[in-house]
């Protein structure tokens, strides 16, 4: 398969990523060489690896970034919440690995659909693909995709926390609600 992505275009990502990192890294990026190939139209990756400090400045900017998000790629971040310290103890470790994209020339909740399809095909492999919407502080849209947590933990302990999530979700308010996609 060509390679559509080259891994520069994965924005702020570590210096010295561990293995962990790589393995997820490797497997988001296949997926999205097939996601690209199959749109045969370009998507920019707009928001990749959060650190902790990207987190607390979005949540200071009135943004509703997850404190358990997949963003964080396999990074140890401190729990914010009383109920992921009690599941996670002082740090979750359990990110996946996420991006979110746009699709300059197709509409992008067409591409969203078109990715949910691709997904409940099996054409590619995904944890999440969310279409998500804001109005405030800035106009905009994207889809947020997420390699499959029950392909990269193990299935029991993802049930035993509540680490598996909700595959295809919208959200209109940027991250504050969500409701379930389907067709």
């Amino acid at each position: 398969m060509k390679n559509y992505f080259k891994k520069k275009e994965f924005l702020k990502w570590p210096a010295r990523p561990s293995r962990r990192q790589v393995f997820l890294l490797n497997y988001f990026w296949n997926n999205l060489n097939i996601i690209r190939a199959e749109l045969k139209a370009p998507i920019i990756i707009t928001s990749f690896n959060r650190s902790i400090q990207k987190y607390r400045s979005m949540k200071a900017r009135g943004l509703y970034p997850s404190p358990t998000s997949d963003h964080f790629w396999g990074q140890a971040v401190p729990c914010q919440l009383d109920k992921h310290k009690k599941i996670y103890g002082p740090y979750f470790t359990e990110s996946a690995g996420a991006a979110d994209i746009v699709t300059p020339t197709i509409s992008v909740f067409y591409a969203f659909r078109l990715i949910v399809k691709m997904a409940v095909t099996g054409v590619v492999n995904l944890g999440q693909v969310i279409y998500e919407k804001r109005r405030h502080p800035t106009p905009a849209e994207w889809i947020h995709l997420s390699n499959p947590r029950d392909h990269i933990f193990n299935k029991t302990y993802l049930e035993k926390t509540g680490g598996l999530k909700r595959k295809f979700l919208t959200s209109k308010n940027g991250g504050k609600t969500y409701r379930v996609f389907s067709f």
